[in-house]
């Protein structure tokens, strides 16, 4: 929870300086590199084996690249700061979640059915918000 709090303040903060798109996509993947670095290492932490079969730049890099991409194309769409930084906090949600069951091996196709409902949610909510004038 505090994570995603934190997250939020970060997007928040960032989008409110009104930087060009590849600024925002540069710093939005360093954000986000830091936030799945942390949760790569707080899941692996209660493994077993402590996480040494898996790859730290699978579950950490790729997600981020993804938040970079959707960050460049929120800094072009009509979103305000605020909906612009929760469309954000919702999509790491997502990828967190999905990240830690994985991690965990506890990813199942219900749990990964779930996610892509809210993924579509979510999605239809940026659409749905979005004021087009």
């Amino acid at each position: 929870m505090v994570q995603l709090l934190t997250t939020f303040f970060l997007f928040d903060s960032l989008f409110s300086f009104k930087f060009t798109y590849w600024i925002n996509a540069l710093l939005i993947f360093a954000i986000s590199a830091m936030i799945f670095l942390y949760l790569f290492y707080s899941v692996t932490i209660e493994l077993p084996d402590d996480g040494k079969d898996k790859n730290i730049w699978y579950y950490a890099l790729v997600p981020a690249f993804l938040m970079s991409q959707l960050g460049m194309v929120l800094s072009f769409w009509p979103v305000g700061i605020f909906k612009g930084s929760i469309y954000l906090v919702a999509v790491i949600y997502v990828l967190s979640s999905l990240i830690q069951l994985q991690l965990r091996d506890r990813l199942f196709k219900k749990d990964w059915l779930t996610f892509v409902w809210i993924l579509i949610a979510i999605l239809f909510g940026i659409i749905l918000t979005t004021s087009w004038r």
